[in-house]
């Protein structure tokens, strides 16, 4: 009798999870929740129905999809995990074999005419059949995958997913499953056992002054990278699942999930980024990102989150590590991620003002600051009048005190920058080693990042031999500081230098350092401008003023300014710069006319 294989996905091949159990190796970054632990699966029913095959067989293959759920059994049992369907629209080769040989001599032959079976409430397929092959056996060997049948899978470094806890293409990415099929009169029946291994990624926006932000913000992709090779290499398999005797050293040692269709215009894609950044660890149970992995220990486990603010077109990395993760074949392990940052908005958004003012840049009885961000910058409200500007005659308007009558302070006294640092201490400040750090903060609402650490001055002025207060004034040769600034007429006297990477320095040395934000600065129009749009390969920069006006100038006002860069997603450099005229990082320069410049913080960060 020709007979048909019947797949009912409803049973053993389930991962289930506990949320009252604990595993310690599951516990990711700063997260110590006790809910990660993999628990045996549980048993499931599949729900009886019929659809006609024909519209079926006229498209592609399928391809399996997992559902994370929090009722896998659908009896109020609190059973949460992956559980597996059908898809109908993944056009791939040939994908269920069975072994019409012994299992010495083995014959596998695919089945590529499928008819549904059943579906359930929400139109998954949950039971289908195959047929095209005359079977006569008690028993057949089945095997699931792209590469079932020559003995190897390959997990893939591309994989992704751009529904919340939704995961097509699972076959596309490695997946292996291996069955049993039984004849029981009507037909060969069987359930396939899964033996790859699932991490589902659950990050969240912890509490704290951070939350609001990151809960307005978007999960572009997740990187997983460990000592060992993740992807793009054979792992060997057989009927009892993954067969390795010695683990592969080819291939690559990180996998990739990306969560929307377009990375680089994340709105722009079909669908757009849907994983929003939930707002407890309770929610986030709805929200994961699944993988497929080859089951094993992996070890030095790096986690990388990439956030993006949709607002100010902001993406950021989030990072967490493990340090030794366990997987096991066919489970699911989540891994809760507590997402947060310093924010520092009550220490710096409302202290912005032009060289030499008395007050800040807003009069907020009259208007601003405001809180109007788009990826060109903070801006004032449509329709906002000029007067709500800094005016001639107002103490938040600059002062045009000529730089030639002071000295190394120009800055009227009482002014918001006679305590800033001199143009000679600023120099000094970057010609020593600086390091840029890509950490991210919350600022008004919104996502940024970076910070350029410098070597506190009187740390610098013990190298010398000199006292903390020379370094403002004293210049020259085998000094920190070589520009005489009581005489210099220059656009520039630093015209970059560039930073090296944070992580490099070590730890001994660190508390020696301080570090300062990119905070942008406010132009003629009233725009916070220089903060946003570091996307892909953006940069973002801040300025800080000094107390030192150009020499013989009423105009311009030696400014420092801190400028990052962006590659392929992540910060890559940092740069620094001493200038008043130029504008060579962001836009941002010296114009005493234009600009308003956060109050410079001391040596307070750190």
């Amino acid at each position: 009798m020709k007979k048909q294989l019947l797949m009912q996905l409803f049973a053993v091949g389930i991962l289930a999870l506990s949320f009252g159990a604990c595993a310690s190796e599951d516990n990711a970054g700063k997260d110590n929740g006790n809910d990660n632990k993999e628990i045996k699966p549980a048993e499931g029913k599949g729900l009886r129905g019929y659809i006609d095959s024909t519209a079926w067989r006229a498209s592609a293959p399928t391809r399996m999809t997992g559902y994370y759920m929090t009722d896998l059994t659908g009896d109020g049992s609190g059973l949460s995990g992956i559980r597996f369907f059908w898809d109908t629209d993944e056009d791939t080769n040939p994908f269920l074999y069975v072994n019409t040989g012994t299992d010495a001599s083995p014959n596998w032959n695919s089945f590529n005419t499928m008819d549904i079976l059943n579906k359930d409430s929400k139109n998954r397929i949950t039971a289908a059949t195959w047929h095209g092959t005359t079977l006569s056996k008690d028993s057949y060997k089945v095997r699931y995958g792209n590469h079932a049948s020559s003995n190897y899978t390959e997990i893939e470094d591309d994989q992704y997913q751009y529904q919340p806890g939704q995961a097509s293409h699972l076959r596309a990415f490695g997946d292996y499953a291996t069955a049993t099929a039984e004849d029981n009169g009507m037909w060969y029946d069987f359930v396939l056992k899964h033996h790859c291994a699932y991490v589902n990624f659950m990050p969240y926006a912890g509490a704290g002054d951070s939350h609001d932000a990151l809960t307005s913000c978007k999960l572009l992709r997740v990187i997983i990278s460990s000592d060992q090779t993740m992807s793009n290499t054979s792992f060997p398999v057989n009927d009892d699942g993954f067969n390795i005797v010695t683990w592969p050293t080819s291939g690559t040692k990180q996998i990739r999930l990306n969560c929307a269709q377009r990375l680089d215009y994340p709105n722009a894609g079909s669908p757009t980024a849907q994983f929003n950044i939930p707002a407890s660890k309770a929610d986030a149970k709805d929200n994961g990102a699944i993988m497929v992995l080859a089951p094993g220990t992996y070890t030095n486990v790096k986690i990388k989150y990439l956030v993006w603010d949709p607002v100010v077109n902001n993406s950021h990395t989030f990072t967490t590590t493990i340090a030794s993760l366990t997987l096991n074949p066919g489970k699911n392990k989540p891994i809760y991620s507590e997402l947060k940052c310093k924010d520092y908005t009550s220490e710096f958004f409302n202290t912005y003002h032009m060289w030499g003012a008395k007050a800040v840049y807003w009069n907020t009885g009259i208007g601003g600051p405001y809180h109007n961000w788009k990826p060109e910058g903070n801006k004032m409200d449509d329709g906002t009048p000029s007067y709500v500007l800094p005016q001639t005659g107002q103490t938040r308007y600059y002062s045009d005190v000529n730089g030639n009558v002071k000295g190394h302070v120009d800055a009227p006294d009482g002014s918001l920058d006679a305590d800033a640092p001199t143009a000679n201490l600023m120099e000094a400040y970057c010609r020593m080693p600086h390091y840029w750090d890509p950490e991210p903060f919350t600022y008004d609402g919104h996502l940024f990042s970076g910070r350029m650490w410098f070597l506190k001055k009187s740390f610098i002025a013990s190298l010398y031999g000199m006292s903390p207060e020379d370094l403002s004034t004293v210049h020259g040769t085998g000094k920190p500081t070589t520009t005489d600034y009581v005489t210099y007429d220059g656009n520039y006297s630093i015209n970059g230098i560039t930073a090296a990477p944070w992580s490099t320095l070590p730890a001994a040395q660190k508390a020696n350092y301080f570090f300062v934000l990119p905070l942008g600065g406010y132009n003629q129009s009233g725009t916070l401008v220089g903060m946003t749009s570091n996307h892909y390969n953006g940069t973002i920069a801040g300025g800080y003023w000094t107390s030192t006006a150009r020499a013989n100038r009423t105009d311009y006002s030696w400014v420092m300014v801190i400028k990052f860069t962006f590659n392929n997603y992540e910060m890559d450099g940092g740069t620094v710069y001493i200038e008043n005229a130029n504008g060579f990082a962001g836009g941002l320069y010296g114009y005493r006319p234009y600009f308003g410049y956060p109050k410079w913080p001391g040596e307070t960060l750190h």
